[in-house]
Formats: C-alpha cells, sequence, structure tokens
C-alpha cells in the first residue's frame, strides 16, 4: 500500500503541470469546503507542520501532539470543524485533478511566502551587517 502513495504524488503533478484549468472555477458540491477555503487551511496546516519539523521537538511524540493542537488552532480561526474539513479533504482526494489543481496553488502560495520571508531575511541580514 505504502508503495502506491508515490505513484498517486506523480500522478498529481502530471494532472498538475498539464492543466491550466483554475482552481477557483471548479465547482464542488456544497456540503464540502469550497477549494479557496481549503487553499487557505492547507497552506497554514503545511506552514505549521514545517514549523514542527524545524523546532526543537526532537521527541516525535511531542511534536505529533503540538501539531495536532496547532491544527486545531487553525480551523478554529477559520471557523471550521474538524469533521467537516475531513469530510472535505477526503472528498478532495476522491477527485485527482481537483487536487492536483488545488496543491498545486498550495505549493505556489507557499512558494510565495517563502520568497517574502528571504527577502525580509535578506533586507535584516543587511540592516545588520551595514551597522558594523
Amino acid at each position: 500500500m505504502c508503495f502506491l502513495l508515490p505513484l498517486w504524488g506523480l500522478g498529481g503533478l502530471f494532472f498538475a503541470c498539464n492543466n491550466n484549468k483554475k482552481l477557483e472555477n471548479q465547482s464542488v458540491p456544497s456540503e464540502f469546503m469550497a477549494p479557496k477555503k481549503m487553499k487557505e487551511i492547507l497552506c497554514a496546516i503545511h506552514l505549521a507542520e514545517a514549523r514542527m519539523a524545524e523546532s526543537a521537538y526532537q521527541i516525535q511524540d511531542s511534536a505529533g501532539f503540538f501539531f495536532q493542537k496547532e491544527k486545531k488552532e487553525i480551523l478554529k480561526k477559520h471557523k471550521i470543524d474538524s469533521s467537516y474539513f475531513q469530510k472535505s479533504f477526503a472528498y478532495y482526494n476522491t477527485q485527482p485533478e481537483l487536487i492536483a489543481l488545488l496543491y498545486n496553488q498550495v505549493v505556489d502560495s507557499l512558494k510565495k511566502k517563502e520568497e517574502k520571508m528571504k527577502k525580509e531575511e535578506e533586507k535584516t541580514k543587511n540592516k545588520t551587517e551595514n551597522k558594523k
């Protein structure tokens, strides 16, 4: 079963690279979260995962605990129930083209945030060096 996950990922890349459709134009049944909202939440969740990966939590159980706590806070901030998020995420995972479009935009958003952070770090670094 585990060997299928990389294959699914490759399929997602195929759809993402070969499809010029906009995520916002995709229709999703009303009982599931809208694509724009899902993108916002997934970006926040993946940023939280990255923070946990870079944090001082050396014990896996602690990192997992704090990540789950942060994930609950993200959902609360967006006024989304965890069961609604799970149900919506499960739906998106049954739609290969849609999940590929979604994650394509999630990755693009995270790249933009990373570029912005690098520019801010560079400015801070330059200011510090100029003071010396």
